[in-house]
């Protein structure tokens, strides 16, 4: 009995130590998952997607938990922005259902991203410090996400409404990005901790929305005049993203870290969000192979950053739990 005692009190502390920056095991795993759908590798796919599905669970029933036991600590973490994380991690989840055809799932996690959003976006907004670091392009990225979804709903179901609120949270998310940008310390890129990367993550994410923004216009006449425009402004996004990949691959050889850190999930969700934005822009806006050969070589650069996140991040919670 105090073994299990023990066991338990170990499980209860390593909770304690969760905070939201956690939520993006949800955005890496499910936009790994997303690239590997859009390569055609649906096995692969689903395996990483049920990772990312029991990450959100697990998260999401302590969320309740703390909302009846500890709400001060939630609207504590609620100022800052990781706790944006809970919403693009489920509107990323949401996105690989619709994928999947499993509409009324995409449209009850659409719903509970965008009453987080609304929740926690005005919070982060009012508390948002000056200089702004990589958790801080979270803004764009958590609006970007919702964007997506909406826009993969419309596809699936042609109610304009829905286009149109993606069309108008993808230009608050590059409106964020560019208040982010601005403010950012750029000495990140060459000593954060992983989260640095969401630099160009957060243009990524907004590639991939503008990609699908495209391809719903293209199914529809009342936008059919814009259709170039945004052509050809999806293809100036994935330009202006490709521009940060080098520089970031460079920083990390420049100033390796391997140290343990919760927040190189922000690296994983980067390095696969270059993969399903190069397919949206490669196959949805143009057809055009060398984007799409790119995309399908640099999806398993994500999956390898994901395996190697996975089993650092159980290695470490096990030592936790077993050696104190």
């Amino acid at each position: 009995m105090s073994e299990i005692r023990q066991i338990i009190q170990h499980h209860w502390a390593l909770s304690e130590t969760i905070t939201p920056a956690y939520g993006a095991i949800v955005m890496g795993s499910g936009i790994v998952a997303s690239g590997l759908y859009l390569n055609g590798k649906i096995v692969l796919s689903l395996i990483v997607l049920v990772f990312a599905c029991i990450a959100w669970v697990t998260l999401a029933s302590l969320f309740c938990y703390r909302w009846i036991k500890q709400r001060e600590r939630i609207k504590h973490e609620a100022i800052n922005p990781p706790a944006l994380t809970g919403v693009a991690g489920t509107a990323v989840l949401g996105t690989n259902f619709v994928n999947y055809k499993w509409l009324p799932v995409g449209i009850f996690l659409l719903i509970l991203a965008l009453l987080l959003w609304l929740y926690v976006l005005p919070k982060v907004l009012k508390n948002l410090k000056r200089r702004t670091v990589g958790v801080s392009f979270l803004l764009t990225v958590s609006t970007e996400a919702l964007a997506n979804l909406f826009a993969a709903l419309y596809i699936a179901l042609r109610i304009e409404v829905l286009l149109y609120f993606s069309i108008l949270l993808f230009v608050l998310g590059l409106i964020f990005y560019v208040r982010v940008i601005i403010h950012f310390d750029f000495h990140e890129i060459f000593h954060g901790h992983g989260d640095h990367w969401v630099i160009g993550g957060a243009l990524a994410i907004s590639s991939l929305t503008i990609g699908k923004i495209t391809l719903a216009i293209s199914q529809t006449v009342n936008f059919s005049s814009a259709l170039e425009f945004f052509k050809i402004f999806a293809v100036f996004m994935w330009a202006i993203t490709m521009f940060w990949l080098p520089i970031l691959l460079f920083a990390e050889i420049w100033n390796i870290r391997i140290e343990y850190d919760i927040r190189r999930w922000s690296t994983v969700f980067p390095l696969g969000m270059y993969a399903a934005s190069s397919f949206s822009v490669g196959k949805d806006v143009l057809n055009v192979p060398m984007i799409l050969q790119f995309a399908h070589y640099w999806v398993y650069v994500g999956l390898f950053a994901w395996c190697v996140g996975m089993i650092v991040m159980l290695k470490h919670d096990w030592l936790i739990l077993y050696e104190g």
